[in-house]
């Protein structure tokens, strides 16, 4: 019997279970977790009125706080992941929704700043719109039409040679010649 074999008879013990399931909790999680932390400690230590510690209110951060603290996670070693990711977990809970009913938001050096009120929800709230056509361009004639449709009409070439001289697909070349009848009996 293979060891396959083997380890399909043995029936899991509740132990073995459980053991697996705390392995597979620890594994990145609980690493990175601590890692937003030491990163958290590290704002509130060199921000104290930004990032206040836990018994008193947070405040709410200026739009834009990312780039303005992305010269500082340079110097301290942090990525702009871990900044993102720091920075989503601050602005997570009841403190941080208490501090943005204030309707006022705090940059760097704790001056306020305008609060924006409304909510962007799209690229253009911020862009002027542009008058942008979803209609298909019409179809022109080819320059040698007025050669080939005769010819093709009074069937002295088949439909694919005179596809090919077009350079047409079907469907154009059948949608061009509708138009063309039609526009010479009126």
């Amino acid at each position: 019997m293979n060891e396959v074999e083997n380890k399909k008879q043995t029936p899991e013990t509740p132990e073995r279970q459980q053991k697996e399931k705390i392995h597979y909790r620890q594994r990145p999680h609980a690493r990175f977790t601590s890692r937003l932390k030491e990163i958290t400690k590290l704002l509130q230590n060199s921000f104290p009125k930004l990032f206040p510690r836990k018994p008193e209110p947070k405040y709410a951060l200026k739009i834009g706080i990312f780039n303005d603290l992305l010269p500082w996670a340079a110097e301290n070693n942090i990525t702009e992941l871990e900044l993102g990711k720091t920075l989503g977990f601050w602005c997570y809970g009841q403190r941080y929704e208490q501090a943005l009913r204030t309707g006022k938001r705090y940059d760097l050096n704790f001056n306020e700043t305008p609060f924006y009120k409304e909510k962007i929800t799209s690229k253009t709230a911020t862009v002027p719109a542009l008058k942008v056509s979803t209609k298909r361009k019409k179809i022109t004639y080819p320059e040698n039409w007025e050669e080939v449709y005769p010819r093709w009409k009074n069937k002295e070439m088949s439909f694919r040679v005179a596809m090919e001289l077009t350079g047409l697909k079907q469907s154009t070349f059948y949608k061009l010649a509708k138009e063309y009848a039609e526009k010479m009996e009126n």
